[in-house]
């Protein structure tokens, strides 16, 4: 039986790795040959220890990883310049992309913050962009985007994520949705809670530089709310990473700030339970919603959140989106106003919010039914590597120079 080959041997934790991972695990119990390929002591190679069918296929920096012709490659979608020299498929072997952010098919001209969000946010810019010093890069991209959606071997996680693909390398690529998975049981298991003040909020995801701004933007939110209301709050952080440092400390003595780190399996659905109410963006917000936890979606930018950022609950996303970009449209009330009400919503029925968070992400991001649409949408992927321009896997003067450039800065 051919293969499905989940590709991830990169060493920071984060979602996709667990997405991946639980993805091969139900494809194995179902009797799907699956191949992890991951650093032994990766995430993904952790996600997939014991499982049936699933077999780990040892990654190594500088060691050639084969790809025989008759597998499928599951990989995040990516820049081709950006994909690891190790991977070497066959030229017959299929591809399927799943763009799991806004940026993923996108070159950033400079690694400044300023910049990044300004080219983030701006069609204009990015258009600018595209007809400049992006413009043979983009006129390639264009191509190669186009052909991989062509031949159905490109998935969006949300409809966000499509939209900004299609706004940002201007083409207009099928809309196929493969929602982020999580193992979500038949019953809400979270007890019965009395309404009460709210005492703990916590944040699931890791401290790095798209989503430290809208943690810390949380958090003085939160003390602006604690303040107003008379309440003490315990702010629980999980999660590490290289913004570590920048994590905000709290101005007033009625919220504080604890750090539990990384932490997965049982422990990590202890923590998560313990909250009153759960922050995150991606698939940390699936995590507290699978479990009852009453959940917030965060959205992201790579500047200064704005004062008027409305906080608003996972259930109402749309089109299974999991946090974007933020703009004008997720903007136009106090934030502090904005995340108060929604604090006040949780007191007055707790155990509503929770049915309704752990509902909506059985019926939207269950993995029995997602594992039933990957297949679909595996069996009618057609790209094949040996069709991508080899000209796409070798870095351009743009993409060498923002090398360089956030060597230098970081």
């Amino acid at each position: 039986m051919a293969p499905f080959v989940f590709f991830f041997p990169y060493r920071p934790v984060s979602g996709v790795p667990m997405l991946f991972g639980r993805l091969a695990r139900r494809l194995g119990a179902r009797g799907h040959h699956c191949q992890a390929v991951d650093y032994p002591d990766g995430c993904l190679a952790r996600e997939i220890a014991a499982s049936a069918n699933v077999e780990l296929v040892p990654f190594a920096d500088g060691r050639t990883v084969a790809i025989r012709p008759d597998a499928l490659v599951v990989m995040q979608a990516i820049l081709p310049a950006t994909m690891r020299p190790e991977l070497q498929p066959a030229p017959e072997t299929r591809l399927l992309f799943w763009v799991l952010h806004v940026m993923n098919f996108v070159q950033i001209v400079l690694p400044l913050p300023a910049t990044r969000d300004w080219q983030a946010r701006s069609p204009s810019v990015q258009r600018l962009a595209n007809r400049t010093v992006l413009r043979s890069f983009q006129r390639e991209m264009r191509e190669y985007v186009s052909a991989l959606s062509d031949h159905g071997s490109l998935v969006f996680m949300d409809g966000s994520t499509w939209q900004g693909t299609a706004e940002r390398l201007e083409i207009t690529p099928r809309r196929v949705f493969l929602p982020v998975l999580v193992e979500v049981s038949d019953r809400n298991p979270r007890p019965a809670r009395a309404a009460a003040p709210l005492r703990r909020v916590g944040w699931l995801g890791r401290l790095d530089d798209f989503k430290i701004g809208i943690l810390n933007h949380a958090i003085a939110s939160s003390e602006r709310v604690a303040d107003q209301g008379g309440r003490d709050i315990e702010f629980v952080v999980i999660g590490d990473g290289p913004l570590a440092d920048r994590l905000r400390q709290p101005a007033t003595p009625r919220v504080r700030v604890t750090r539990l780190g990384t932490l997965g399996g049982r422990e990590l659905d202890a923590a998560l339970d313990r909250l009153d109410v759960l922050l995150a963006m991606g698939t940390s917000a699936l995590e507290g919603g699978r479990l009852g936890v009453p959940t917030i979606l965060l959205d992201f930018s790579y500047a200064q959140i704005p004062a008027d950022y409305r906080f608003r609950w996972l259930v109402d996303a749309r089109d299974f989106e999991l946090g974007r970009l933020i703009d004008e449209t997720l903007c136009g009330e106090d934030s502090a106003r904005s995340l108060g009400n929604r604090f006040a919503e949780l007191e007055r029925d707790p155990e509503g919010w929770s049915q309704r968070t752990f509902e909506y992400c059985r019926t939207h991001h269950s993995l029995d039914s997602g594992v039933d649409a990957f297949l679909s949408t595996a069996s009618g992927a057609s790209y094949r590597y040996g069709q991508m321009n080899p000209r796409l896997r070798r870095k351009s003067w743009v993409r060498r120079g923002y090398e360089r450039a956030r060597a230098g800065w970081a």
